[in-house]
């Protein structure tokens, strides 16, 4: 039966045609990270929204949509640099569809035509093959606690451990430090505790051949 027939208003007719597209036209969902592949940075996820589908005997049921697969990993880069995260199975992401197919310019980059097919253009929008996974939107029963309302962080989620910078330009670090590197200090460092340099004990040593008069002590020993 034509919908004209089923009802009779153009102006409905036209309203439910308009909702039955945008029925099929994904714009964003959250998901639930799979896997993640660290070489293509790319991850496996599953929409954490469920699709209403009706059943072979009229009723509607609620299925899982499918996967989405090979989903391009979005983290905040520019020039040189890229802070990176180690994405993992069950971290919350919000997949964002592209307008059109990505497929060329993701095997390729820079600026390419669209997919197409015996010289037809893929005229594919707002589907599902086309996302981009957004990692960090939280539903309620993952909201990391105690999130700092006056400094930046770079933290566990736990906030165990952090590297913070506020206003005033300090940088506070909660956590163990390891420098490969050469380490240069403008200013003045101030430390509590014992430091330890070439396995010499900075606040437990003693200088051998001490003897009167002017001379220098000799190096530094442990101990």
């Amino acid at each position: 039966m034509l919908q004209s027939e089923r009802v009779n208003s153009f102006s409905e007719s036209l309203r439910l045609a308009l909702k039955g597209q945008s029925l099929i036209t994904w714009v964003a969902l959250p998901a639930i990270i799979q896997s993640f592949d660290p070489i293509k940075c790319t991850c496996v996820a599953q929409p954490a929204i469920q699709a209403l589908v009706r059943q072979s005997d009229g009723t509607q049921q609620y299925v899982n949509i499918p996967l989405l697969v090979d989903v391009p990993v979005c983290f905040p880069n520019a020039g040189i640099f890229i802070l990176s995260f180690p994405v993992m199975n069950g971290d919350e992401a919000l997949v964002i569809f592209s307008d059109r197919c990505i497929d060329n310019w993701w095997n390729s980059g820079g600026i390419q035509p669209q997919v197409t097919s015996q010289g037809v253009g893929e005229l594919r929008f707002h589907d599902l093959s086309d996302g981009f996974a957004f990692i960090g939107p939280f539903s309620k029963p993952n909201v990391p606690a105690n999130i700092s309302t006056n400094t930046v962080q770079l933290r566990t989620k736990d906030g165990a451990t952090y590297l913070e910078i506020d206003g005033s330009g300090n940088c506070n670090i909660k956590a163990n430090v390891n420098i490969t590197g050469n380490l240069v200090v403008s200013g003045t460092t101030t430390g509590t505790g014992d430091g330890q340099f070439n396995g010499i004990h900075v606040s437990a040593h003693h200088h051998p051949g001490i003897q009167p008069g002017g001379g220098n002590t000799g190096e530094p020993i442990d101990g």
